[in-house]
């Protein structure tokens, strides 16, 4: 638009400037005419003919200034115009030293920009974020309770290894029998050690069991005998291949006895909880611990004395009898948040029992034993 109208002022401007040029020489020969007439009367005057007056030269100092204008204009037109289509638009640098990361609040690092992140989506994101940590502490609630109690009912059986002599001939050939225990019950508290930090698609678990409280106690009742008789304190034995050795009394195994065993264990175990993808979360805590554990334990048997049981009527009141033997330890236990209730066999490969009284001699005797431990499992801390 202002080039179409520089170019008609200056198409219009050299016509105006010719026709102003015309008209001032008319009127110059008009006013010279009637000068020359009315000087004419004055001699003295001097009379300027057209012939004598110089023209004054046009000067293109307009022209040019207009010229230039218009190059400065459209020079200034392609400065400002960045829309055009022929050049591109400049890009601008930045310096990387100078460039600083925009500080942001604690919600644009969450959820975004804020300037570009709506509320809605603020909020489904803090939704989802709560929802996530709300399973995340559920999952750590199932997955919890590592630590355990039980309280077992025990069936417990104890076997000589080899043939040991009682000196009652008349029971059992006068061989210790086996015995089985009439009432028995233990105590173990102990802890699962994570493997692996999370578990296995929230389903599987490996743990390292440690049990440092294992702690038993056995009853035997006295065997039958003859006529209420099982033991004889009269009869007397000698190690063999001394013959000059002194005399022991045979240890009284077929009275009433108590044993008390404490021993430590520890172990792998997994837990399986198979119903953590269902919708119900009650049936995430349902869960089944398997475990085998290997440890040591100290046994203490007390034969009591009696002497309506002895045919000589000379039984002292109690023996006793301490052992000790590595113990392996196999179980299950199906759970339900805290309590749960489980079976373990836990049995001594051998057992070696040796008496404190020396009127009974230094033998050690060899005993296999053996415990089905039915129980109920109380699970502790975290």
């Amino acid at each position: 638009m202002k080039k179409l109208l520089f170019l008609t002022v200056m198409a219009i401007c050299p016509a105006t400037q010719s026709f102003a040029q015309v008209q001032n020489e008319t009127n110059n020969v008009q006013y010279t005419d009637s000068l020359s007439t009315d000087i004419s009367a004055d001699s003295t005057t001097e009379v300027l003919s057209p012939d004598t007056i110089t023209p004054v030269e046009q000067s293109n100092t307009s022209n040019d200034n207009l010229l230039k204008f218009d190059e400065e204009d459209n020079n200034n037109d392609k400065k400002l115009d960045y829309n055009t289509d022929d050049e591109p638009v400049p890009e601008l640098k930045k310096d990387p030293e100078k460039t600083q990361e925009p500080v942001r609040n604690n919600d644009e690092l969450l959820y975004g920009n804020s300037e570009t992140t709506t509320s809605n989506q603020i909020l489904g994101r803090r939704g989802q974020q709560s929802e996530l940590g709300e399973v995340q502490a559920h999952f750590n609630k199932v997955w919890s309770y590592r630590g355990y109690l039980n309280l077992s009912w025990n069936n417990t059986s104890i076997k000589p290894k080899e043939d040991i002599i009682t000196g009652f001939n008349d029971y059992n050939d006068g061989l210790v029998p086996d015995f089985k225990s009439n009432w028995a019950a233990s105590l173990t508290l102990g802890r699962n050690y994570k493997l692996h930090k999370h578990p296995i698609g929230n389903v599987l678990q490996f743990y390292i069991d440690y049990t440092g409280i294992d702690l038993g106690i056995n009853h035997f009742k006295m065997e039958d005998g003859i006529e209420g008789k099982v033991y004889n304190s009269g009869a007397t034995w000698q190690p063999e291949g001394e013959k000059n050795s002194d005399s022991y009394k045979y240890l009284p195994w077929n009275v009433e006895k108590f044993e008390i065993a404490y021993g430590m264990n520890v172990g792998p175990s997994f837990t399986l909880a198979p119903f953590t993808h269902i919708n119900n979360r009650n049936w995430h805590f349902l869960k089944l611990n398997v475990y085998y554990h290997i440890g040591y334990s100290f046994s203490f048997l007390f034969l009591s004395g009696d002497d309506d049981a002895d045919v000589a009527s000379d039984m002292k009141s109690n023996v006793i009898n301490w052992g000790h033997g590595l113990t392996h330890t196999f179980g299950v236990c199906l759970s339900y948040k805290r309590i749960g209730i489980g079976y373990e066999h836990h049995s001594y490969a051998s057992l070696k029992y040796k008496s404190f009284d020396n009127d009974y001699g230094k033998d050690t005797y060899k005993f296999s034993k053996m415990s089905n431990r039915f129980y109920v499992s109380f699970r502790i801390g975290h």
